[in-house]
C-alpha cells in the first residue's frame, strides 16, 4: 500500500469503532517490548503511537526492510513525520511529551487485520539468543561473522557489545531473501542455520507461520549452500522426540508425534522435515551437513516472549507477579546453558566425522517445572505466588505436552568430548543477574 504525503483520508462513518478494533488488534499482537502510549485516545486519528525507546532506530530500519515503507506504513520519530506540520501539536499531548521515544504505527480506514498482522510480525528485535552467543565466541577466536536475522524472537541488545568489532557484520533481513542469502553464504565457510519459528505459544497460535518459516527457510539455505558445498549446521529440537517414552532420548530411537489435528506438533514435524531434507542433501548431493537437536537452551539474553519458561519465571518473580506454571507442573525438562551449547557447536564444526550425523546437545539434569518455579522464587527472594493454569486455558483445547525431555549425550561425548559444565542453579542465577541489570 502506497499513500502519498499529500493524501487525505476522510473520516468515515463508524471509524471510531473501527479504530478501536484495530488498536485492540495491535495491542494483542505487539510484543511485550512495544506498548501503546494510550490504548485508544492519543488524539491522532490515523496513527497508534507506541513507546519503544531502547532500539527505536533499529526497529524503524527493520520495518522499512520488511516493506513497511510509506508514510502510513512505517514509523518515523514524531518530529520528523512529513504530515506532522498539518496536525495541531495540541492534538498529541501524550506523544509530544515523549517525542524522543515515539514511533507511530499505521491506523487508518484502509488498514485490514492482515495488514496489522504483517506490521506486528515485523516488530520484534533481532540477533537471536543462541546466535548472539555463538557470534561472540567465534569473534573471540578470530573468525569473521556475518549475521542475517529478521528481527523476530530476540533482542537488539544481544549484539550491542559486538557492533563495531572487527570482523562482525549484521544484516536485517530474512533467509527468504535469496539473492542476499546466496551472497552471504558465498562469502562464508560455515553456515549455522539457527533461524526458526520457536516457542510453544507462537507454534499454537501461528501454525502456518511455523511450518512455512521452518521448512522454507531451511530449503533455501541448503539450496544455496549446495552450490559451493559449504558446511551447514541445522538447528533442530528435542521436540522431535514427541511422546516417546524411551527416556533419555537417543538420536537413533523411534520418534512418536501426536496427531496432525493437534497444532502443537507442527513445530516438531517441521523440524523433522528440515532434518530429512538436510540428510537428503548429504546423501544425494554430498553437501556437508550436521544436525543438532537442542534441549531447552537457556541463559542471559533469552526472551520469554513466546513461552520460554525460565526467563518468563524470572521476569514474573522479579516483578512480584504470579509465577504461571502451565499444566500441573509435573512435566520435566533438562536445561542447558547457552555457553555449553556454543562450545558443542564449535567443537562439532572442527570434527569431520560429524558430517551427516545427528547429535543431541543438552544436559542430563532433570527438573520438574513446578520445582523450577520454586527454585526461581527462592533464588530471587520473591513473594510471588505460584499459579497453575490448565493447558486448555494456556494454549488450546486438547493441548498435548511432552511429559519428559531428557537427552542421551553419549554420542556427542564420544565424538567431541562434550560435557555440559554449568549447573541449573548457576544458570538460573545468570538469568536473574542479567534481568536485574537490564
Amino acid at each position: 500500500m502506497s499513500i502519498s504525503k499529500r493524501a487525505r483520508l476522510p473520516l468515515l462513518s463508524g471509524w471510531t469503532n473501527r479504530r478501536r478494533s484495530l488498536a485492540d488488534a495491535y495491542r494483542r499482537a505487539l510484543p511485550d517490548t512495544v506498548r501503546p502510549v494510550r490504548e485508544h485516545d492519543t488524539g491522532h486519528v490515523y496513527h497508534l503511537f507506541v513507546v519503544r525507546s531502547a532500539d527505536r532506530d533499529a526497529l524503524q530500519a527493520h520495518l522499512r526492510v520488511s516493506g513497511v515503507d510509506t508514510l502510513i506504513h512505517y514509523p518515523v520519530p514524531l518530529p520528523n513525520q512529513p504530515a506532522f506540520a498539518t496536525i495541531a501539536r495540541g492534538d498529541c499531548p501524550v506523544a509530544a511529551r515523549t517525542a524522543g521515544e515515539i514511533l507511530s504505527l499505521p491506523l487508518h480506514p484502509r488498514l485490514t487485520n492482515a495488514d496489522i498482522a504483517r506490521v506486528s510480525a515485523a516488530i520484534g528485535a533481532f540477533q537471536g539468543f543462541i546466535g548472539s552467543h555463538l557470534a561472540e565466541r567465534l569473534l573471540e577466536q578470530g573468525h569473521e561473522v556475518a549475521v542475517l536475522d529478521n528481527l523476530s524472537t530476540g533482542s537488539i541488545d544481544n549484539i550491542t557489545h559486538l557492533k563495531g568489532q572487527a570482523g562482525f557484520a549484521y544484516t536485517i533481513d530474512s533467509v527468504t531473501n535469496e539473492s542476499l542469502l546466496a551472497e552471504l553464504i558465498d562469502r562464508s565457510d560455515v553456515v549455522f542455520h539457527l533461524a526458526a519459528a520457536v516457542g510453544v505459544k507462537l507454534i499454537v497460535e501461528q501454525p502456518v507461520h511455523t511450518i512455512e518459516t521452518n521448512v522454507h527457510g531451511t530449503e533455501v539455505v541448503l539450496k544455496h549452500a549446495n552450490k559451493k558445498k559449504k558446511l551447514v549446521f541445522i538447528a533442530s529440537t528435542s521436540e522431535v522426540y514427541g511422546k516417546s517414552t524411551e527416556v533419555p532420548f537417543r538420536e537413533a530411537a523411534d520418534l512418536v508425534l501426536g496427531p496432525s489435528a493437534k497444532h502443537r506438533w507442527a513445530y516438531a514435524c517441521s523440524k523433522l522435515i528440515d532434518e530429512f531434507l538436510a540428510l537428503a542433501y548429504w546423501k544425494e548431493k554430498q553437501l556437508p551437513v550436521v544436525i543438532v537437536r537442542l534441549f531447552n537452551t537457556v541463559g542471559p539474553r533469552q526472551t520469554g516472549r513466546y513461552g520460554m519458561v525460565l526467563p518468563t519465571f524470572v521476569r514474573q518473580a522479579l516483578a512480584g507477579q504470579p509465577i504461571t506454571v502451565f499444566g500441573d507442573g509435573t512435566q520435566s525438562r533438562s536445561f542447558t546453558y547457552v555457553g555449553d551449547v556454543v562450545e558443542a557447536l564449535v567443537r562439532l564444526s572442527h570434527e569431520p566425522r560429524a558430517i551427516g550425523e545427528v547429535f543431541n546437545i543438552g544436559n542430563m539434569g532433570e527438573v520438574t517445572i513446578s520445582d523450577l518455579a520454586e527454585r526461581v522464587k527462592q533464588m530471587t527472594g520473591s513473594c510471588s505466588p505460584i499459579h497453575y493454569i490448565p493447558y486448555d486455558q494456556a494454549y488450546e483445547t486438547g493441548f498435548e505436552d511432552m511429559p519428559r525431555r531428557v537427552p542421551d549425550i553419549t554420542k556427542i561425548r564420544d565424538f567431541v568430548g562434550y560435557e555440559p559444565k554449568v549447573k541449573l542453579d548457576d544458570i538460573i542465577q545468570s538469568v536473574i543477574e542479567h534481568m536485574r541489570a537490564n
